[in-house]
């Protein structure tokens, strides 16, 4: 855990780090979240609330001490929840933890994969048709 905790000191200062509930679920909708951790002191609605999130945009999550570790951690008092935006210091600290995802535990192995931002927006594409209604097609073909 030391080390996580010096990969999240690290993060901070290069202003990987996003951190509050709000900005935190708002990174994991934009797809630029890689990693969620949230401590086991959280209130019941708040693990329910990141979990539920994490689960529907396939973000890794992971529970990891208290508010006051995971603060300190990143030069705050307390923190209950922290989004890492980079996906290199996403990789190191899930080599170092157990990942939940999507309710079920398993250990950082080669298949999980945290989904790209342009594979979010393909799905998203899928869902809003007539947003991407014009690609390929001809300037002239769209003026008819």
């Amino acid at each position: 855990m030391d080390k996580l905790y010096q990969l999240l000191g690290l993060a901070t200062r290069a202003g990987k780090l996003v951190s509050g509930e709000e900005q935190v679920l708002k990174v994991i909708r934009s797809g630029k979240a890689h990693l969620v951790l949230l401590t086991e002191d959280a209130s019941p609605n708040a693990k329910k609330k990141i979990a539920d999130k994490c689960s529907t945009y396939q973000v890794p999550l992971s529970i990891v001490g208290s508010r006051q570790m995971l603060g300190r951690a990143v030069g705050k008092v307390e923190r209950v929840v922290i989004a890492v935006t980079d996906p290199g210091f996403s990789k190191s600290m899930r080599n170092r933890i157990q990942v939940i995802d999507g309710g079920e535990r398993f250990v950082e192995d080669p298949s999980l994969r945290v989904r790209k931002k342009n594979e979010y927006e393909q799905q998203r594409s899928h869902h809003h048709p007539k947003k991407n209604e014009h690609v390929g097609q001809q300037p002239h073909e769209r003026d008819g």
